[in-house]
Formats: C-alpha cells, structure tokens, sequence
C-alpha cells in the first residue's frame, strides 16, 4: 500500500512538471514567433530604404555623366540633402529668438 502512494505521488508531481514545461515552452514560442515577424518587418524596410538609396545614387550618377562633376554640382548634391534640415534648424531659431524677444518685452514693467 505505501508503495502505490509513492507511485501516485510520483505520478502526479511529474504530470505537474510537464505541464509547467509544456506551458513555458508555448510562452516561449508565442515571443518567438513575434521576434521573428518584428525582424522580417524591419528586414524588409532596410531592403526598400536601401533600394531606394541605390536608386538615388544612380540618379545622381546620371545627372554627373551628363552635366559633368565640378564644384556647382558638389554644391547642388549637398545644399539638395541637406537645405530641408538646415533650413528648419535655422527657421525655429528665428521663431524662438522672435518669441523670447516678445516675452522679455512683455515681462517689464514700469519702474516704482
């Protein structure tokens, strides 16, 4: 008799245990599968995003064999990449500069 509830109690501590380890495993797996679809989204854009830098290369290729490469072009390339940054850094300057101007005139009051 002591030995069937040994047995029982063996029994029932490993359907336990694999239960546990069955239900890790599907938690593991569901994160699994999420990893893998985030890594494919993001393969996929740096597959687009560099295909569109390819295609843009070549259009400046293009327009370099036909105008020719001198210092107008050098100018060109660079003031096209980067007038939109600069020229917003440069327009929020003035903004912020314009609206610190209107507080500090704001702020005084006529002396007592």
């Amino acid at each position: 008799m002591e030995t069937l509830a040994k047995s029982d109690i063996f029994f029932f501590i490993t359907a336990i245990a694999v239960i546990v380890l069955t239900i890790m495993g599907l938690v593991i797996l569901f994160y699994g599968i999420r990893l893998f679809r985030t890594a494919v989204l993001i393969s996929k854009k740096i597959k687009t995003e560099s295909d569109n830098l390819s295609n843009d290369i070549a259009a400046i290729r293009a327009k370099v064999s036909e105008e020719g490469f001198g210092i107008r072009m050098l100018f060109k390339i660079f003031n096209g990449f980067f007038s939109n940054t600069i020229g917003k850094a440069a327009k929020s300057k003035k903004k912020s500069s314009k609206k610190e101007e209107k507080q500090d005139k704001g702020d005084k009051e006529p002396g007592f």
